[in-house]
């Protein structure tokens, strides 16, 4: 198991105890809910009981009945899940438990570079238009777009190329 879960539209950062959405951003789970995903992550696509959970992550003794489980996934959804009042990844398997379903495995985060950039190819004239804005003095050039556009990536190969005025 890796320590980052991929979700639909992020991830699940179990080293850093976050969850990372996009359009949402970062939210951070509580030591509960860290120990409840983590257990369901060594279990991905299996049906996990409600009692085995209490025993499991919240230390109950056989027999106990608690509400704590329920409360704490519906927490969790709310962070995990795209539309919670319809989860496609902490699922309700009837009669049993809950399921952990991801997309796939996440790799290496979207900053981490441990495996080389790929080819920078296409963006010459955005790549001359920062250029030209420091060229021309500009001390403040801010690169807008949607997200996944790439405009972190251009920033990086402007500072690599020498990244003239700076």
């Amino acid at each position: 198991m890796g320590t980052r879960l991929r979700l639909q539209d992020g991830y699940i950062d179990l080293e850093r105890c976050c969850v990372v959405r996009a359009g949402i951003g970062e939210v951070s789970l509580t030591p509960t809910e860290h120990r409840l995903i983590t257990y369901l992550a060594k279990r991905v696509g299996q049906a996990v009981g409600i009692e085995e959970l209490a025993r499991e992550v919240w230390g109950y003794a056989p027999g106990v009945r608690s509400r704590a489980p329920y409360v704490a996934i519906q927490r969790l959804r709310t962070k995990i899940e795209r539309s919670p009042g319809a989860p496609t990844c902490l699922v309700s398997v009837h009669g049993t438990g809950y399921r952990l379903d991801l997309v796939e495995s996440a790799g290496p985060g979207p900053a981490d570079r441990s495996t080389g950039p790929t080819a920078f190819v296409g963006r010459s004239s955005d790549e001359e238009a920062l250029a030209g804005a420091w060229a021309a003095g500009h001390r403040l050039v801010v690169l807008r777009g949607p997200a996944g556009i790439g405009k972190t990536r251009l920033m990086q190969e402007h500072l690599r190329a020498g990244a003239p005025g700076l």
